[in-house]
Parts: C-alpha cells; structure tokens; sequence
C-alpha cells in the first residue's frame, strides 16, 4: 500500500499514539489503586466493627457532646451533712 503522508506527519502520528497508550495506562494504574484504597477502607471499617451492638456503642462514644470542665472546689461531693 502506497503511503500518502509525510515522514514528519506518521513520526508525529506515532508519537502522539504512544503518548496517548502511556496516559492511559497511567491513568488506569491510577483508578486500580484507588479502588483497591477504597475497598481497604471498607474492609477495614467493616472487620473493626465486630457486631451491631459494638457499633452502636462506638456510634454512642463517637457522638457524645464533652461537656465543660469541672473543678473539683465546685463539685464537692464528700461533704456529710
């Protein structure tokens, strides 16, 4: 088959498909190891958490507002009266 393009056209032809091919790849690399960074969170989530009941507690620990300090002149308990 007859070539019809310049040099210069299949040089620039070649370089600019190798340079999409490497993007890509980068690219893809790229996705795979943020899907495998998101499915260990999960996992990791999922398995720290052994049952419902230890999850409503952390839930509970987690959202419990932390109230003022306290001293203990204002909070004196062991008076006797």
């Amino acid at each position: 088959m007859a070539n019809d393009l310049p040099e210069g056209v299949l040089t620039t032809l070649l370089n600019q498909a190798v340079q999409t091919h490497q993007f890509l790849m980068t690219e893809s690399q790229g996705n795979i190891q943020h899907g495998n960074n998101m499915l260990r969170a999960i996992s990791n989530k999922m398995l720290d958490q052994l049952d419902s009941v230890e999850s409503q507690a952390n839930r509970a620990l987690t959202n419990t507002p932390i109230g003022a300090p306290t001293t203990s002149a204002g909070n004196s308990s062991s008076g006797g009266a």
